[in-house]
């Protein structure tokens, strides 16, 4: 099929994104079959007077290392992870930006590998995008592909054009319209989240909010802050799929104390490897972020959490890793998006903020953020 608008995006990645510059280096980390992108892009870079570098990304070539690695010795599986993961390091220590392009081929890209050894290849894997998360200039994406064309329920040809159409919004109008919005949650400190089988209390006072406007991912559509790390009460229920190092899991379930995560259970999915991603560091079980979606165009779930956190009146709540620009101080080799739709066909549901009721079964009614609603 032809690929149009490739061009497009190539060119809002490397001006409105990374604002790349001449003499600049640029990591373009890509899966095979998101070459004409990865082109495109390096194409750019090349009329900014920025220098593309490419490495390739292969699901399966990742699963038969991942399943080749010995249980009954720790230290060569160490070893042979970071063998596998430390020349992105090097890469990135010459590099002033970089671009993920992934190519998602399969739902269970890890098949074969246990999870002793997804837990060590997360650990190792997660420092490298907490690396590049906080001292690079980067942007994330995903080449449409088949399979997710499949789970959003359209043709490929029909996908990718949904893709475009929504990574190529005009991304200044909404971080425009979201500012005033930003200073409200800026100036905040209590935040009550209620819902079939959710009752969440938290502070986020002191925490900056960040409006997710397509300078670091595409498509995008959100704001995104971060709780008191140990202000988190109550329990959580996500109403929507999440898969999570090649494992399903549906009707994830979080009961917290003092900010740590002390009950973790799911409808669909395996419940101890569920609670061993919780256990894979200290800071996994505690909550790194808290985002509104608010992507007009993004409307459904479709079991992809790259797409569903940017759902308009959907929230994410983030076990793992914080991000730099909304510290709370959480820092983990995990960073876990879930997400709960709050309209009505999901069973509705409210967030309140210091007593004002800021959303209701996924529509706002506190100004300024009724500008961000679907039109």
């Amino acid at each position: 099929m032809e690929f149009d608008r490739l061009d497009v995006l190539a060119e809002r990645m490397a001006h409105y994104s990374l604002k790349l510059q001449r003499g600049e280096r640029c990591l373009i980390a890509a899966g095979y079959s998101a070459y004409p992108l990865a082109k495109a892009f390096a194409e750019q870079c090349v009329q900014a007077g920025a220098i593309p570098i490419t490495y390739v990304m292969d699901e399966e070539l990742t699963r038969l290392f991942l399943a080749s690695l010995p249980q009954d010795d720790d230290k060569i599986l160490a070893e042979a992870i970071g063998t596998y993961v430390d020349p992105l390091n090097l890469m990135m220590d010459g590099v002033e930006a970089v671009v993920v392009i992934r190519s998602k081929e399969t739902d269970t890209p890890y098949a074969g590998a246990t999870v002793k050894t997804l837990m060590a290849y997360q650990q190792k894997f997660g420092q490298l995008f907490h690396r590049f998360t906080n001292e690079k200039k980067w942007v994330v994406l995903d080449w449409p592909t088949p399979l997710q064309a499949e789970k959003a329920g359209m043709t490929y040809a029909e996908f990718y054009k949904f893709v475009m159409d929504i990574s190529l919004v005009d991304y200044a109008a909404m971080h425009a319209a979201a500012l005033p919005a930003k200073a409200v949650l800026d100036a905040a400190d209590r935040v009550h989240i209620v819902g079939p089988g959710t009752d969440l209390r938290f502070s986020k006072k002191g925490i900056n909010t960040i409006i997710g406007a397509a300078a670091n991912s595409y498509p995008d559509g959100e704001l995104y802050t971060a709780p008191v790390r140990e202000s988190v009460e109550g329990y959580v229920a996500f109403t929507v799929p999440s898969i999570y190092m090649g494992r399903t899991f549906e009707g994830i379930r979080l009961e917290f104390e003092k900010g740590k995560i002390v009950r973790a259970t799911c409808r669909v999915g395996d419940e101890a490897a569920l609670n061993a991603i919780f256990q894979t560091d200290e800071g996994a079980s505690y909550i790194g972020e808290f985002a509104l979606g608010i992507n007009p165009d993004v409307t459904r779930p479709m079991n992809d959490i790259h797409y569903d956190e940017k759902i308009a009146g959907s929230f994410h709540f983030t076990p793992g890793n914080c991000y730099n620009d909304a510290y709370n101080g959480n820092r983990s080799s995990i960073h876990w998006d879930q997400v709960c739709m709050q309209d009505p066909a999901h069973g509705g549901g409210e967030i309140w903020l210091d007593g004002k009721l800021l959303r209701k079964d996924g529509i706002f009614v506190l100004e300024p953020f009724t500008a961000l609603n679907r039109k």
